[in-house]
């Protein structure tokens, strides 16, 4: 589990992501980011509708995503709110493939910090 710092929490910090920020996509999840006004933390919030299935199906789309971010989250550069949507694919995903999935999506939207090569070759 992400520290409370370290997450969004109400609606209205998910909405302002949404509205305000910009997307980058692959086939299993979204990526929102926006670059947060307030503070130089990193907050992130999990995002997997009913689309994907029964609840413990969501619950563990939503703790692979955590965990993965939790692996990256010493190389995301601060002062950004991200939001993660799950979508239908990934409920079949590696965890491998998850992490290095969300990697490429943050380096696409240059929110990643490349201070070493470990995750560069969880793409191969």
């Amino acid at each position: 589990m992400l520290p409370k710092n370290k997450r969004l929490r109400n609606s209205a910090d998910f909405a302002a992501v949404y509205k305000q920020g910009k997307y980058v996509v692959s086939r299993q999840l979204v990526l929102y980011y926006r670059k947060n006004t307030g503070t130089a933390e990193i907050r992130v919030g999990f995002v997997a509708s009913k689309k994907l299935g029964a609840s413990t199906v969501r619950n563990r789309c939503k703790r692979l995503l955590r965990e993965a971010v939790r692996r990256l989250l010493p190389e995301i550069k601060p002062g950004y709110d991200l939001v993660l949507v799950s979508r239908p694919p990934l409920k079949t995903e590696r965890f491998q493939n998850i992490v290095a999935t969300l990697a490429r999506l943050l380096r696409k939207a240059g929110l990643m910090e490349n201070k070493n090569e470990e995750t560069s070759c969880l793409e191969h």
